[in-house]
C-alpha cells in the first residue's frame, strides 16, 4: 500500500474498492479533497484524504475521526453532511456530501455586498447551525465567509456551515485532549477578543464571528481592517464597535443594534445564544420582505454555477449532483428563502480563495478553503 494520502495523486484511482476518485477540489494543510463517485450508492461525493506527508501521524488521524463523528452527530440541514469515515491501510479518509454553489467569500468578490434579504437569510440559517452545534458543546471557532457555502434549490438559497477543523469538540472520557490550553485559533478578521487573548473560548466567540460576517456581507467591508494580524488583534480588543447604520443608511431598524451587540468586547454583553440571534434575524428578514425591499443591482436569483467535473465521466449514473439535501422546509421558510442572488457567471464552484488562519498571535499561514471543507479538528476542554 502506497503511503501518504497527500504524497500521491489519487485522481483516477479507486479508494477502498468503492470510491472512484476524480479531480482534486482543494488542498489544505492536513488533507486533500477530491470529487469522487460512490460506486455502491451511485452518488457523487466529496472525499477528504489525510495528508500523511505532514507531521502528526496518529494525532492527525485521531483528530479526523473525532471531528467526523462530532459533525455526523449534528445532522443539521445547514451543516455539511458527513457520510462516512474510514481507513485503508495507513490512509484515512472522510466522505461528505458534494455541494454545488459558491462560498460567501466568492459572492462578496463578485457583488461587493449582498442584498439585505439574502444576507439576513444566510445569517439566520448559520445561526440555526451554530445553535445546533452549541447544544452539543461544539464551538466552531472559525466562522468566516469562506466557511459559509450557499447552494441553490427550488425553495431558495440554502446556507451550509463548513470546516470544523479548529472546532472545540468535547473529548471522550478516557481520551487525551488534542489542544493545549492557551492555544489560539481563528482567522484575524473574525476573531473574538477572548480568542485573541487565549482566554477560555465558548459559544459567544462564534456569535462575535457571525457578527463580523453579518457586518461584512451587509456593508461589503469587515468591521475592522488593518495591514497586519497584530494590528487587527488590537482593533478587535480595543477599537470602538463601528456603527453599521453609518455605512448602510437603508439598513432595517434593529439590525445595527443587533450586530453591535454581537460585536461587544465582553462575551457577557453579547446576545445569549445563537438561537436568540437567529430569532432576531428572522424577525428582521420578515420585516424587510414585508416592506417589499428591492435592490436594483440584485434580483434575488441564485447564480448559475457549473457543477464540478464528474469523478468518472465515462460511467453513466442517474440523478446527477444533488444541490439541496436539506430537511423539508415550512411554507414560512420557503417564503423567506425567495431571497437569492442574480444569475451570474462564476468561476468553477470548487475553486475557493485562500484565507489566512492564525494558530498563535502573529503567526500566520495560508490555509486554502474549499467546499465542502472539513479538516482535522482540535479538541479543547
Amino acid at each position: 500500500m502506497a503511503r501518504g494520502g497527500g504524497s500521491i495523486d489519487w485522481q483516477g484511482k479507486t479508494l477502498g474498492g468503492r470510491f472512484e476518485v476524480g479531480k482534486q477540489l482543494g488542498r489544505g494543510g492536513m488533507a486533500i479533497i477530491y470529487h469522487a463517485l460512490d460506486t455502491l450508492l451511485e452518488r457523487d461525493v466529496a472525499i477528504k484524504i489525510l495528508r500523511s506527508d505532514r507531521d502528526g501521524g496518529e494525532e492527525h488521524r485521531d483528530r479526523l475521526y473525532r471531528e467526523a463523528r462530532a459533525i455526523a452527530r449534528l445532522n443539521h440541514p445547514h451543516i455539511v453532511t458527513v457520510h462516512d469515515v474510514g481507513m485503508v491501510g495507513d490512509i484515512i479518509y472522510i466522505v461528505m456530501e458534494l455541494l454545488e454553489g459558491a462560498d460567501v467569500a466568492e459572492l462578496l468578490e463578485i457583488e461587493g455586498r449582498l442584498s439585505l434579504p439574502l444576507a439576513l437569510e444566510i445569517g439566520r440559517q448559520v445561526a440555526s447551525a451554530l445553535a445546533a452545534a452549541h447544544a452539543k458543546d461544539i464551538v466552531h471557532r472559525d466562522i468566516k465567509p469562506e466557511n459559509l457555502f450557499v447552494v441553490g434549490s427550488i425553495s431558495g438559497a440554502i446556507a451550509k456551515l463548513l470546516d470544523f477543523s479548529v472546532a472545540k469538540i468535547p473529548h471522550a472520557k478516557g481520551r487525551k485532549k488534542l489542544t493545549q490550553s492557551g492555544s489560539v485559533f481563528g482567522t484575524p478578521h473574525y476573531m473574538a477578543p477572548e480568542q485573541i487573548r487565549a482566554d477560555p473560548v465558548g459559544q459567544q466567540a462564534d456569535i462575535y464571528a457571525l457578527g463580523t460576517v453579518l457586518f461584512e456581507i451587509v456593508t461589503g467591508e469587515p468591521p475592522y481592517d488593518a495591514p497586519t494580524p497584530l494590528q487587527l488583534f488590537e482593533m478587535h480588543v480595543t477599537a470602538p464597535v463601528p456603527d453599521l447604520d453609518d455605512r448602510i443608511p437603508d439598513a432595517p431598524d434593529g439590525l445595527a443594534e443587533l450586530v453591535s451587540a454581537m460585536l461587544a468586547k465582553s462575551p457577557e454583553d453579547r446576545p445569549q445564544g445563537a438561537l436568540v440571534v437567529g430569532q432576531r434575524l428572522s424577525a428582521l428578514l420578515d420585516d424587510v420582505l414585508a416592506r417589499g425591499h428591492a435592490d436594483e443591482t440584485q434580483t434575488e436569483r441564485l447564480p448559475a454555477i457549473q457543477p464540478p467535473a464528474k469523478a468518472a465521466p465515462a460511467k453513466a449514473r442517474p440523478g446527477g449532483l444533488q444541490a439541496d439535501r436539506t430537511a423539508e422546509m415550512t411554507p414560512q421558510q420557503i417564503a423567506r428563502a425567495t431571497a437569492e442572488l442574480t444569475r451570474l457567471e462564476l468561476p468553477e464552484a470548487t475553486t475557493m480563495r485562500p484565507g489566512a488562519r492564525v494558530e498563535a498571535p502573529g503567526a500566520v499561514k495560508e490555509h486554502p478553503t474549499f467546499a465542502p471543507s472539513l479538516t482535522p479538528g482540535n479538541d479543547e476542554s
